[in-house]
């Protein structure tokens, strides 16, 4: 076996433990990069950009000149559509509305601009006349379980304070045809032929109204023929003021009714019972004024149940009757 000498192995043993150096390699990639860049600016030149002015934060080219915009017609296909041509189309004529109409907001008096303000004015002049009609509210009060003289100095001085309850009698009306509005909503349909809730309102109100005056008329005609004037007017201003009586008695519940959520069968019960006990004291003055001299019973209740009873219940009918005809039933 041949062996070398030991300088010869020395220096392959260097060599092999030699490591090429970093910083060597750097500098070859940099010396191979500066070619390439010689190459390609060989062939592509290169220039740099420079503003004349300050530049735009927004780099608006065009600073300080006028922009003109120019309108363009649209294109044929964008007027025309498949059926253009055909005899059979009428653009001018309107087909409605495209796509599908949502659910309208229910209407409720609570949110009514008109109705609101309405009721409100009226609760006040209710409080005013009864303000200046308290003192013949309270002679009034005083003597209603017995009959005042015809000669009563009272009396005359308080039949000047009368005219305020006209209003009171307006006032119940506008309570009575709400809390009707309100029975036919719930019972009878929700949706009316009618063009809107002002015109069924109105309907409501004028048959109310109506009744009022035709038992003015009826019982202003009959009491003529049969009873003195003074017994009349006794009459008169007794009905006078146990309406207005009941149009204090019916305020509570209306502003429960309209703006707190009161259910229909409470209002149509609390209705009723003051409804109610404003007949039986009509009932009991009536007999006071006209039968109690005569004692004729059988007369008495034909008189009441003709004058007071029968026109409200026909009434309530004929506009019960009314709303049915004018409800939507397909």
């Amino acid at each position: 076996m041949i062996q070398q000498p030991d300088s010869i192995q020395h220096n392959v043993q260097q060599t092999a433990t030699e490591e090429p150096q970093p910083q060597q390699n750097e500098e070859a990639q940099a010396m191979l990069q500066v070619g390439e860049d010689s190459a390609t600016h060989a062939i592509y030149e290169t220039s740099t950009s420079h503003w004349p002015v300050k530049v735009d934060s927004v780099l608006r080219p065009d600073q300080g000149k006028e922009l003109k915009a120019e309108v363009k017609p649209l294109p044929k296909y964008y007027k025309d559509s498949f059926f253009a041509r055909d005899s059979l189309l009428h653009s001018e004529l309107q087909g409605g509305r495209y796509g599908i109409a949502g659910d309208p907001v229910p209407y409720t008096v609570r949110a009514d601009n008109v109705l609101t303000p309405t009721l409100l004015f009226s609760i006040l002049m209710l409080m005013l006349c009864v303000r200046r009609s308290s003192r013949f509210l309270l002679f009034q009060f005083r003597n209603f379980f017995h009959i005042v003289r015809s000669d009563s100095a009272l009396e005359r001085e308080s039949t000047v304070e009368k005219r305020y309850l006209v209003f009171a009698e307006a006032y119940v009306a506008v309570v009575l045809t709400l809390v009707f509005y309100f029975f036919t909503k719930t019972y009878i349909a929700e949706t009316y032929v009618t063009y809107s809730e002002y015109t069924l309102l109105g309907i409501y109100l004028g048959g109310i109204i109506s009744l009022f005056v035709f038992e003015y008329l009826l019982q202003t005609a009959v009491n003529n023929v049969f009873f003195t004037t003074h017994e009349c007017k006794q009459w008169t201003t007794a009905r006078m003021v146990l309406i207005a009586c009941t149009g204090i008695a019916l305020t509570p519940m209306l502003l429960l009714l309209t703006y707190f959520g009161m259910s229909i069968e409470n209002a149509l019960v609390y209705t009723a019972i003051v409804i109610v006990l404003e007949k039986i004291l009509l009932f009991y003055k009536c007999f006071l004024i006209f039968f109690k001299k005569i004692s004729l019973f059988l007369q008495f209740f034909l008189y009441f149940c003709t004058l007071e009873v029968i026109p409200p219940l026909l009434a309530w009918g004929i506009l019960v009757e009314v709303a049915n005809h004018l409800k939507v039933s397909y």
